[in-house]
């Protein structure tokens, strides 16, 4: 995967991630922020062995701070909880596409000017064996203004 593709998946796992919080009561700072992502954890059927990646880490200028307010990640997923209590993000996404179900699992701490969450990412296939699961941690902080 190109760095570039993989700061996009970073940037729109935390966006989603970050809109799991209920939308009304949580706003970033608008500005530019820093992203980082790190595979943590990989296994799948083909690779049932753990393996863990560099930090890959990218900014992007939200200007007007509603970068928490995301929908789910694609047209065929949906959100089945989302909670923000106490500068704590629970959530948990579901999508499914051509008999697989993708679960997604979001835990950490939200703030204004700060993110910190961990992802738990687990794909069955559609007798519901597990065939993927995937742990990533996705940090970001507001750095200054945007840049013109």
């Amino acid at each position: 995967m190109s760095s570039r593709i993989g700061y996009t998946i970073a940037v729109v796992a935390l966006a989603t991630a970050a809109a799991a919080v209920a939308a009304s009561e949580v706003r970033i700072k608008p500005g530019m922020w820093k992203f980082t992502r790190t595979v943590t954890s990989y296994s799948d059927r083909s690779t049932p062995s753990v393996r863990s990646g560099q930090p890959n880490s990218s900014t992007s200028c939200d200007h007007d701070g509603k970068g928490l307010l995301a929908e789910p990640r694609h047209s065929y997923c949906r959100f089945v909880e989302k909670s923000f209590t106490g500068g704590r993000v629970n959530a948990s996404e579901q999508c499914t596409k051509g008999g697989a179900t993708t679960t997604i699992r979001y835990n950490g701490r939200v703030s204004f000017e700060a993110f910190d969450i961990t992802e738990k990412m687990t794909v069955a296939d559609a007798k519901g064996a597990v065939v993927r699961q995937v742990e990533t941690q996705f940090s970001a902080h507001w750095v200054g203004q945007c840049r013109s």
